[in-house]
């Protein structure tokens, strides 16, 4: 076998080119190297950052689709509920209404749903 036993999967036996052959080892050992030396880096930009900053980075995408998500949910039962098809038909009682629904609400996603809609109307 071209492989010896020694290598890892992920780690090249043999090169792309016909005769040329890459010991497992050292490919293995590079890889490894490398990573360690990644990790370390990370590890390194992490702790220099405050967990909230590190994951608002890290979430901000799949926020935006849930938030987008919840903006749509909620718009569409306000909606529904006064019986228009835009919340910018809403009247100002309507609107009142849904200020204070949202003030009531101490926290989670009815709550970012109100503010989403609100901030909509502003």
């Amino acid at each position: 076998s071209v492989l010896s036993s020694d290598a890892c999967w992920g780690c090249a036996g043999r090169s792309g080119r016909k005769g040329v052959y890459i010991s497992p080892r050292r490919t293995h050992t590079r890889s490894i190297g490398f990573l360690a030396k990644f990790k370390q880096e990370r590890k390194l930009n992490m702790s220099d950052k405050k967990l909230d900053d590190f994951l608002a980075d890290r979430t901000a995408s799949a926020m935006k689709r849930i938030e987008e998500n919840i903006f749509k949910e909620v718009r569409e039962g306000v909606c529904e509920y006064f019986g228009t098809d835009s919340i910018r038909k809403l009247k100002e009682d309507q609107i009142k209404q849904i200020k204070e629904a949202q003030e009531a609400r101490d926290k989670g996603f009815l709550k970012l749903g109100y503010n989403l809609v609100l901030k909509q109307l502003r």
